[in-house]
């Protein structure tokens, strides 16, 4: 689902005009050589061809994100577009805050005040 969303990213972007669908594409380039090293490790005890495989899903499901993305996004008004868009983008940086914000704050629980 991760790299599905990975090409709705990219299928928004390419909406949005060249020089946004460059800097998404950049990003999402980057992120996906650091997936395929997770995956890679992940499945290291397991045989190359179910190794192959897991890459070959997670390779084809970004172009399938971005395909479907184009072909809905088309036909939406623009301001429900923006309007999903919005709520996608929020619900994404709830969840990184969910997740970073504690680590930190544990983190630096015990430190001394400066």
């Amino acid at each position: 689902m991760h790299s599905f969303f990975d090409g709705v990213n990219l299928g928004a972007a390419s909406l949005a005009g060249r020089t946004v669908l460059i800097a998404v594409g950049a990003a999402t380039i980057l992120h996906k050589l650091a997936d395929g090293f997770t995956i890679t490790t992940m499945l290291r005890g397991g045989s190359p061809g179910v190794r192959r495989a897991a890459l070959a899903v997670v390779a084809l499901a970004t172009p399938a994100g971005a395909v479907s993305s184009s072909f809905v996004a088309s036909r939406l008004d623009p301001s429900a577009f923006a309007l999903l868009l919005a709520f996608a983008g929020g619900s994404f940086v709830y969840v990184a805050s969910a997740e970073v914000l504690p680590r930190l704050h544990h983190r630096h629980a015990g430190a001394p005040p400066r």
